[in-house]
């Protein structure tokens, strides 16, 4: 029927060729890259193999360079030994605060505060004019009018009355002395022009006595008045005085509130104050504990941190070399699948042809 398909190659073999090709690539690109260096600095030396392949590298510095390199050395070792005793001296327990002052926490009670006085409303006085005699009125003090009234017209009387009956003696004598008779005419008209005059003299007399009762009246009317003003101004004077000794004692109250309340404030101020103060007292220690705690560290840090770095003096860079190894394994494997595909189509041909002469005999 045909050939039979090509044998697949041995994955060992394949990779033993492509590991002997990948070794002599590497080997080619270290051969390429291990070029010596000198410069100013010093120089970068290479040892070989007596293949070629290199197998070690030397550095030697200048003489001035190696100088300055041994002395950076000296330093280092120096600071590191002293850093050395210094971290021996670095705590290492928990840290102490038991000697630190105490933190306050709160504020001593500074009083209460005083938030009302005394009330003075049931010492404040109201006047009340019941007490007070009552408002003369038009009409009063009309007996004392009478008295005074009746007085002096009785006064008038005893004034007029003696001098009117000797008048009217008089007139009856002069009228008998000329000889007129006193029911006659002339003795008539001369008796009641005497009578007439005497009777404006008590019609006078008694307005005079009116007058002087309505005088007395209105004396007696004022002085009531005064008398009930003065009273009345009296309460109004003592129901003020009163209001203000309470209106006083209410500010005064007043005052020794605030005052009371200012001494309040300034006493917690003063706590507080003094609260701060304790509390930044303990801060400072607790401060200055940590930073004693930690100056060992510190300087120890400090010693490490300032020794000089130790760095190799520097050459130019060299170029790097690489050779890329054959791809053995694809070429064989790309081998293997050429042959694959050539059987894979003989046999394809070769079927077709028996296929063909099948059809061709059936149909015969």
């Amino acid at each position: 029927m045909g050939k039979s398909a090509p044998k697949a190659p041995d994955p060992y073999a394949t990779a033993a060729a492509q590991t002997q090709a990948n070794t002599a690539a590497t080997r080619e690109s270290a051969k390429l890259n291990a070029v010596d260096q000198y410069g100013p600095y010093g120089s970068t030396t290479y040892q070989r193999a007596p293949d070629g392949v290199p197998v070690s590298q030397t550095v030697s510095l200048a003489p001035g360079v190696q100088n300055v390199f041994n002395n950076q050395v000296g330093i280092a070792d120096q600071l590191t030994g002293k850093a050395s005793q210094l971290v021996n001296q670095i705590p290492t327990g928990p840290m102490d605060i038991s000697g630190l002052p105490s933190r306050q926490t709160s504020i001593a009670n500074a009083g209460a505060v005083q938030g009302s006085v005394p009330s003075q409303s049931a010492n404040l006085q109201t006047y009340n004019s019941n007490g007070l005699p009552e408002l003369p009125g038009a009409n009063d003090f009309g007996a004392a009018a009478k008295t005074a009234q009746d007085a002096a017209f009785a006064k008038a009387q005893a004034l007029l009355q003696p001098g009117q009956q000797q008048e009217q003696s008089q007139l009856v004598q002069s009228l008998s002395d000329r000889g007129i008779p006193l029911d006659s005419a002339a003795g008539q008209a001369e008796l009641n022009r005497m009578q007439q005059a005497q009777s404006e003299a008590q019609n006078r007399a008694a307005y005079d006595a009116v007058s002087a009762g309505a005088a007395e009246q209105s004396r007696q009317y004022g002085l009531a008045a005064a008398a009930r003003n003065q009273l009345h101004s009296e309460g109004l004077a003592t129901a003020g005085f009163n209001n203000q000794v309470a209106d006083s004692r209410f500010g005064q109250d007043m005052t020794a509130a605030q005052f009371a309340n200012s001494a309040q404030a300034q006493r917690y101020g003063q706590s507080s104050q003094n609260a701060a103060f304790t509390n930044q007292q303990r801060n400072d220690a607790l401060t200055e504990s940590m930073m004693l705690r930690n100056q060992s560290f510190n300087e120890a840090s400090a010693m490490l941190q300032g020794a000089p770095a130790m760095q190799s003096p520097g050459f130019m860079n060299q170029p790097a070399y690489s050779m890329q190894p054959a791809d053995i394994t694809g070429q064989i494997n790309q081998n293997y699948q050429n042959q694959l595909n050539s059987y894979n189509n003989r046999q394809q041909g070769l079927w077709g042809s028996v296929s063909n002469l099948g059809t061709a005999w059936l149909m015969s």
